[in-house]
């Protein structure tokens, strides 16, 4: 007989809730999504965004993920990148729209050319967009590859002017200005606990558009020849037309707990459009003929002095783009970002001296003289570089930025002679940097890095709050190799719950050093002492011991000849913390079994 139902008690009620709190958020979540070796995914829409929400997403190497539009990908788990991320070829490569070229002057109305048009900007509100957001890791050691050649527009050519017999000739158009390239870069933001930019890892944002071409200048039209005194000189050029701006740089936004940043990261600006030639001037009318009487002079060429048109200036180099970076426990940044403006478009070309003769003078008694060459005309000058970006960097929730001298960090890589490769910055004499960081109660604090110092003299600070963690001075003579430095700081005086500066100074101006392989962190796992023992324990010598003593901590180094019986005995004296590493020894053993060492730490009474 089958036995009755019973309630649930309150216990299974409550299992049963919990197994459904657990149970409803995990099925939000999309199935994985994996781009096999070979495979290609397209995702993304130009007229409106696309969200998707996964379990985790993995592009095996050889993947390809290609966007077109607003992506956002949301992952309960791990992102790996070891394929690629690009944009979608249909719209990788665009050009905008060219200029009118401008009417010539029209001879029986004496009408100049007209200037050509200007060639069209090129933009889009934002091409790609990507959004990636993960629960645990965003690892790359493939490429986010969204580099985009916009290009503005060429500019148009100038009309001719006419020619009118008995008239000067009339005035050349000049060139249309080119177009911008696309002020609307790729953009990226990742969110996570730990993002890991491995040393093979590329997040490349570059500007590929340039500006358009300025158009060129047209020709001024020909001087008159009607009569023997009636001849004219010829039309003025018309001038080149203004070279196009570049594309600026993307945007990068990397957010996490754990970040590190050990490959590519380039947000370049575009090169700026070239200069449109200026035009030829018109010739001069020739001087009629005369018989037995004097003959006509010739007409001057257009321009004669050279003054008036010239080349079209270059267009200016786009912005370099902005790479924005926050990271709450732990940063290591051993490579710096490459953030530089475009370069600056060429000059359009000028024209020489005598590009364009003046009139013959005619036959007779005595003949006329010639009519005067059109002088030199310049060429345009050069555009301005792109402005370089400047990276924000912080830690914490408040986004203090790192504030100096940009211009004097210089991104080097360097392979020594046992193959060590190094990324890092040259930072040049007289100026800090500073971020602000926030070092709470609770751990250590490391700082760890490499440096070489390009000069023989000088010195390098590192600051925290106003109080020195680091000083190293230049040794005298510029070393071939590399130094490296760890410190662990304990003093109370640096924990606080609020961001501090952070500052690295270079003393004095003509000081120059490298760093590479930069950190600072807290460091819970040092709270504990880590004894270790210096050089071979042998022969009737003292045996040496080393540790890091942590500022607050009293030191007390004991032994004893059974690892589980017996009394400990102290060794010396109680040492107190500095937090640099402490130096002790102990006699050599008398026991022929040997004996144990131990390293009691208590707060300073």
């Amino acid at each position: 007989m089958a036995s009755a139902a019973r309630p649930p008690t309150l216990g299974e009620v409550g299992r049963w809730i919990w197994v459904l709190s657990l149970v409803v958020p995990v099925l939000a979540w999309g199935d994985p999504l994996i781009i096999r070796s070979g495979a290609t995914l397209k995702l993304g829409n130009a007229d409106h965004p696309t969200a998707l929400e996964h379990t985790f997403v993995t592009i095996e190497p050889g993947g390809v993920l290609e966007l077109r539009g607003e992506v956002a990908i949301q992952v309960a788990g791990d992102i790996t990148i070891a394929g690629q991320i690009v944009v979608d070829p249909s719209i990788r490569k665009l050009k905008a729209g060219s200029g009118i070229p401008g009417k010539d002057g029209e001879s029986e109305a004496g009408t100049n050319g007209q200037n050509g048009g200007s060639g069209t900007n090129m933009v889009s509100g934002g091409v790609i967009t990507l959004n990636l957001r993960a629960e645990g890791t965003v690892r790359i050691s493939g490429s986010i590859d969204l580099r985009a050649e916009l290009e503005g527009g060429d500019g148009a050519r100038g009309g001719d002017g006419a020619f009118r017999p008995a008239y000067i000739g009339t005035q050349a158009g000049s060139g249309g200005g080119g177009g911008h390239g696309g002020f609307g870069p790729a953009r990226v933001v990742i969110n996570a606990h730990t993002i890991d930019l491995r040393p093979s890892g590329q997040i490349l944002l570059d500007s590929l558009g340039r500006g358009g071409k300025g158009g060129d200048g047209g020709n001024g039209g020909l001087g008159g020849s009607l009569g023997i005194t009636n001849t004219k000189r010829g039309g003025a050029a018309g001038s080149g037309g203004e070279g196009g701006t570049g594309g600026s740089g993307g945007y990068l936004t990397l957010g996490a707990a754990i970040l590190r940043i050990e490959g590519q990261i380039s947000l370049t600006g575009g090169e700026g459009g070239e200069g449109g030639m200026v035009g030829l001037p018109g010739d001069g009318g020739y001087g009629g003929d005369g018989g037995n009487q004097p003959g006509g002079n010739g007409g001057d060429a257009g321009n004669p002095d050279g003054s008036g048109p010239r080349g079209g200036r270059g267009g200016h180099g786009g912005a370099g783009g902005t790479l924005t970076i926050r990271a709450t426990e732990q940063l290591v940044y051993t490579t710096k970002a490459k953030l530089d403006g475009g370069r600056s478009g060429k000059p359009g070309a000028g024209r020489p001296a005598g590009a364009a003769r003046g009139g013959k003078g005619g036959s007779g008694n005595p003949p006329g003289h010639d009519g005067r060459a059109s002088g030199p005309l310049l060429p345009g000058a050069e555009g301005l570089p792109g402005q370089d970006a400047i990276e924000s960097l912080w830690t914490g929730f408040t986004p203090p930025y790192w504030t100096g001298p940009f211009i004097c960090s210089i991104p080097f890589t360097d392979t020594d002679a046992e193959g060590v490769l190094r990324k890092g910055m040259e930072l040049c004499g007289g100026h800090c940097m500073s971020v602000f960081f926030r070092a709470e109660a609770g751990a250590p604090l490391e700082l760890r890095f490499e440096h070489r110092w390009r000069t023989a003299t000088g010195a390098l600070v590192v600051r925290f709050g106003g109080h020195v963690l680091y000083r190293t001075e230049a040794p005298g003579g510029v070393p071939a190799g590399f130094s490296e430095v760890r410190e662990v700081f304990s003093d109370p005086v640096l924990f606080s719950p609020f961001l501090r500066p952070l500052e690295i100074c270079v003393e004095p101006a003509e000081a120059r050093i490298q760093i590479a392989n930069f950190v600072i962190r807290r460091a819970p796992e040092l709270n504990g002492p880590q004894l270790v023992i210096e050089g071979p324990v042998t022969g009737t010598g003292p045996i040496g011991f080393n540790w890091l003593a942590l500022v607050g901590q009293t030191y007390q180094l004991q032994v004893r000849s059974s690892l589980t019986a017996g009394s400990w005995e102290s060794v010396g004296s109680p040492v107190i913390g500095t937090g640099q590493s402490m130096n002790v020894s102990a006699p050599p053993p008398s026991s022929p079994g040997g004996v144990y060492y131990r390293l009691m730490a208590s707060p300073v009474q």
